[in-house]
């Protein structure tokens, strides 16, 4: 054989072969650099360019003559992203030479963190100091993922003088993001309507959310915004509330345990409503502490609860106009019909007293309502019956709700034979009724219900519906 041409043969071979793989590396680089480079410099752009959601401005609320009730006010917020902080223990023990974090605020961080997903971004603090915003950016090249953004916190300009009308806004809970699908309420610092207009009206209040289109770093740092678009602001609701009249009312009141409505008889336009005692909402804003809130809920006099909408009370005296009615239409009796009032009347073996001891003495429908004689009602309240009471009552708006835009209406109670056998598997007594006929008993209303009932009277027993919310503007529009 010839030890030459086998050589050569096996040489020619091997530099084929690395020919063929040159030639394909060099194909593949042409097809990389040139005829594919617009597609890997996007992909590259994207994986410096991230696309954010950006949290619209909440729509503002204010009176009839344009007072601010809730409105919008600038501040810094401190978030961190897990995904790029890393160890989330560090990164809170390094910002807690920084600023004060509590125990208990560490553990509320590391809780969202587990349970959410790492690219979520967690508010830390909000409403920074200047001096507390200085250090931490300072201190920024050794905090990956924190972050500190400018936002905008709710205020609320009369503070406890409105807020069982306005309500307060909340940190959002983990039982409200399971309960709605709008990206908006993940995001730091975003607020939701805990109470008042600001949750019955919460989704016109929030808004469209916007973007923004922002150039970051290695570590995940905003390094310069590209584009932004704010997204659409809520609507601005103007209430029917007359706040020189909502102040005088609550200076009047002071800290009694009361509620009050007033209300436009004619339109139904609710001038004011209030419920003492009362509370600031401004607490709500930043974070309530464990300090208020169980000053909150341990107080005696359920400053928490809207007394006005969802106190359910005994209407007392108030109700014997429906007493009055119920009597006048069944032609039980006529408005001179006269009733002896000795100070009590006897049913059976029990005495049903007036609250005058020595009595009126004889009294007419009009005389009987202008001294309130319980007496009179008594008597009136046996001929007529439970029956025919609970019918005109619930005629003028009692036993159900009104239908008021607030949540936690309460519709009250006219109880009837029926209702007791149901809920208390007992006959109903003719006592009871005599008890129903001056407005105790079983009976309850709320504030609310009694002034649709005298508004009714008072425009000649034309059905009205209140009315809170005046005008909305959206985009500039009146709707």
């Amino acid at each position: 054989l010839n030890f030459s041409k086998i050589v050569t043969r096996r040489a020619f071979i091997l530099g084929g072969i690395q020919f063929v793989l040159l030639a394909g590396a060099a194909g593949r680089l042409y097809q990389l650099q040139v005829l594919d480079s617009d597609r890997y410099k996007m992909l590259a752009d994207e994986n410096r360019v991230n696309l954010q959601l950006v949290a619209p401005l909440r729509g503002r609320i204010f009176d009839r003559f344009g007072l601010p009730l809730a409105e919008n006010k600038q501040n810094y917020r401190l978030i961190i992203i897990p995904e790029q902080a890393g160890d989330i223990d560090l990164a809170l023990n390094a910002l807690s030479r920084l600023v004060l974090l509590g125990k208990n605020e560490k553990q509320r961080i590391k809780k969202e963190a587990a349970s959410r997903r790492k690219f979520v971004p967690i508010t830390i603090r909000e409403n920074l100091t200047w001096h507390e915003v200085s250090r931490i950016e300072v201190s920024s090249p050794d905090l990956p993922g924190v972050t500190i953004e400018a936002g905008e916190s709710r205020y609320y300009e009369f503070g406890s003088q409105a807020v069982h009308l306005v309500g307060y806004v909340g940190s959002v809970s983990e039982k409200d993001l399971s309960k709605e699908n709008d990206p908006i309420i993940s995001l730091p610092g975003v607020k939701i309507g805990k109470s008042g207009v600001e949750r019955y009206f919460e989704t016109n209040l929030r808004g469209k959310a916007g973007s923004r289109k922002v150039e970051i770093n290695a570590v995940g740092r905003v390094i310069r915004e590209l584009r932004r678009d704010d997204g659409l602001q809520g609507d601005d609701h103007v209430l029917t509330i007359d706040m020189e009249l909502q102040s005088y009312a609550m200076a009047t009141l002071g800290d009694q345990s009361a509620g009050c409505v007033v209300l436009d008889v004619h339109t139904g336009e609710i001038l004011t409503l209030i419920s003492t005692p009362s509370y600031d909402p401004n607490i709500f804003t930043t974070g309530v502490s464990q300090e208020q809130w169980e000053a909150l809920i341990e107080n005696p006099r359920f400053p928490l609860t809207n007394k006005a909408i969802s106190g359910q009370y005994p209407p007392g005296s108030t109700f014997k106009m429906m007493v009055a009615l119920a009597a006048l239409e069944g032609n039980y009796v006529s408005p001179d019909t006269s009733v002896f009032c000795s100070g009590h009347i006897t049913l059976g073996d029990t005495k049903f007293h007036c609250w005058r001891r020595g009595g009126h003495g004889a009294v007419s429908m009009e005389s009987a309502l202008e001294k309130s004689c319980d007496v009179y009602f008594y008597e009136v309240a046996k001929r007529v019956g439970i029956e025919r009471i609970g019918d005109m009552a619930r005629r003028f708006g009692l036993g159900e709700e009104v239908g008021i835009e607030l949540p936690g209406e309460k519709s009250g109670l006219v109880p009837s034979k029926t209702w007791k056998k149901k809920v208390h598997k007992t006959n109903w007594q003719l006592g009871e009724t005599l008890i129903v006929g001056i407005g105790q008993g079983y009976l309850l209303a709320t504030p609310l219900q009694l002034a649709i009932m005298v508004a009714r009277i008072a425009n000649g027993g034309i059905a009205i519906t209140p009315k809170l919310v005046k005008s909305v503007y959206r985009t500039g529009r009146v709707v």
